[in-house]
């Protein structure tokens, strides 16, 4: 009987060792894709286990790095709460997407993740969590001001058109062109 117990934990040990020390993530995994002016996707996926919680942390680039414990309780590195914080799971050889919205425009920001394996608790990451930093897009610049007002009447066809954009605009190959298309044609 006493061979048993032997054989089952030496069975349940290399079951363990194997999840422990053959875990990883998928080649070129995680990532951060389809990045625009307020969020994000985060891309994540782990080999050599059985099922995975991919913990995750969005902060501005200019914070304080967090643990893997902040990083799994949701907080930065000063242990303030982060909005843009979770968990998502997902089975071995699979790559999952988390989409991430409430970022500011125009912002450097940093991805932290920790990659649990769901049966033995045991992260990928041994020292630090996974960090992967990236930019959001700006916002376009819009009309502010229309000269003559949008819907005017009475407007001769040789006044001039001016348009006031919200922010300095940068124009392509081709140069300053304006093309007005008429509604009713």
């Amino acid at each position: 009987m006493k061979n048993i117990y032997t054989l089952i934990i030496a069975l349940a040990f290399l079951l363990i060792s194997h999840l422990a020390f053959g875990q990883s993530y998928i080649s070129g995994y995680p990532t951060v894709t389809n990045i625009t002016t307020g969020g994000c996707d985060l891309n994540v996926g782990a080999t050599g286990g059985t099922f995975y919680n991919h913990y995750y942390v969005v902060i501005p680039t200019s914070s304080t790095p967090p643990t893997i414990y902040q990083v799994k309780a949701g907080t930065d590195g000063d242990d303030n709460p982060i909005t843009q914080s979770g968990s998502f799971f997902s089975p071995p050889d699979n790559i999952t997407t988390q989409s991430i919205n409430g970022l500011t425009s125009n912002t450097s920001y940093t991805a932290y993740f920790v990659t649990t394996e769901y049966f033995t608790s045991i992260d990928i990451e041994t020292d630090n969590p996974t960090q992967i930093s990236f930019s959001t897009l700006a916002d376009p610049p819009s009309v502010s001001i229309y000269d003559p007002l949008n819907d005017a009447t009475n407007v001769t066809a040789s006044q001039s058109l001016i348009l006031t954009f919200d922010q300095n605009i940068q124009f392509g190959a081709t140069g300053p062109r304006l093309y007005i298309n008429n509604a009713d044609n």
